[in-house]
């Protein structure tokens, strides 16, 4: 039977959580008992964002959106948010035909993590596809105008002011 310091750092009740210990917690759930792994890490810590957003993709994965977006919505709580979870809660959002419900998690997540290129890409996405063509136009515009050299998210900026 292993001792507690035979554990690794991640399994021991009392240790504290650190990046490293995330990446074997994820190496370890790339294994079908991986879920039980990430459940553990985010009952261990819960102000690890990181971990809250990966499990949200292996719900995701396994085909339960529902779970993912629960947990996505626990991580947005979160004292110190840094994007990523409004992020993939939005994300889960529009997978679910939510584009509405979306709009404010992927603004917010831009806001959070305005150094992002991505982000405002997604959200001008999910407002074009919610029929809000000219916010989606104007989120481009800040979005080139923070990420000038974001070649995708001029593009797709000049093809909606070329279907006018």
């Amino acid at each position: 039977m292993p001792t507690r310091n035979s554990l690794p750092l991640f399994d021991r009740p009392d240790a504290p959580i650190r990046g490293a210990d995330v990446r074997r917690a994820l190496e370890r759930a790339s294994r079908p008992s991986g879920m039980g792994t990430l459940e553990s890490e985010v009952a261990l810590d819960p102000s690890l964002e990181p971990a809250y957003v990966h499990l949200a993709e292996l719900q995701s994965e396994m085909g339960d959106e529902a779970s993912a977006e629960r947990t996505l919505r626990r991580a947005v709580g979160l004292s110190q948010p840094r994007g990523d979870a409004h992020h993939a809660l939005g994300l889960s959002l529009v997978r679910q035909g939510r584009e509405e419900d979306a709009i404010p998690f992927l603004a917010e997540a831009t806001r959070l993590a305005p150094n992002r290129a991505q982000y405002p890409l997604v959200l001008a996405l999910a407002q074009l596809s919610a029929g809000r063509r000219e916010d989606a136009i104007a989120t481009l515009d800040q979005a080139v105008a923070r990420h000038p050299d974001d070649a995708e998210t001029r593009s797709v900026l000049e093809s909606l002011r070329g279907r006018r």
